[in-house]
């Protein structure tokens, strides 16, 4: 990891230099594969302000901080940057944690569509082979309308634009004596 050290109106004592440089280097326990980090020690008047800035493949992570004392801005900039790291982290971590689960269930997903050699013969043996179609005008009807005209031609389900939604709904006869209704979501 490439370290620089810019002061602004502070002369850069050797300790400080080093003390700088050691609080920036613990982001390495988070990242392998820091670029570089850039420190910027600056003084107005009688604050001291440390700005600190880390470029990692991925994100760039920016902390500032003021106090009396040079170290101790050293020490709260370091303490917020490393508040970032440990967000950023977690949410790779969650966002991780979600993809495997996403994969897990496509494996198992794709495990029950996986057919058996029988159960392809079975298939294709039983397969269906449509004989007729028609082909009619779907007419904006209400509910009762419809089972009138179910009833009336004598069929077990009926295609509609129901007057009540304006959706397309189908109608059907049930084994009991009642109806069903299957309405798209959209």
């Amino acid at each position: 990891m490439k370290v620089t050290i810019t002061a602004r109106h502070l002369e850069l004592t050797k300790a400080l230099h080093d003390y700088a440089e050691k609080k920036v280097k613990r982001v390495k326990k988070y990242f392998t594969n820091v670029i570089d980090a850039h420190i910027i020690l600056t003084v107005r008047k009688y604050i001291q302000i440390a700005e600190v800035i880390i470029h990692t493949p991925g994100i760039t992570i920016n902390g500032q901080e003021e106090a009396g004392d040079m170290y101790a801005a050293i020490n709260m900039v370091m303490d917020n940057i490393e508040r970032q790291v440990k967000r950023y982290k977690e949410k790779l971590k969650a966002k991780s944690r979600l993809h495997r689960a996403a994969r897990r269930n496509k494996i198992r997903s794709i495990r029950e569509d996986i057919a058996t050699e029988q159960d392809i013969e079975e298939f294709v043996k039983g397969q269906l082979v449509v004989t007729e179609t028609k082909k009619f005008d779907i007419k904006p009807m209400s509910l009762d309308e419809a089972v009138t005209q179910m009833r009336v031609l004598k069929h077990d389900q009926w295609a509609f634009v129901s007057t009540d939604t304006g959706k397309i709904t189908f109608i059907y006869k049930k084994a009991k004596g009642d109806y069903g209704i299957i309405e798209p979501n959209y």
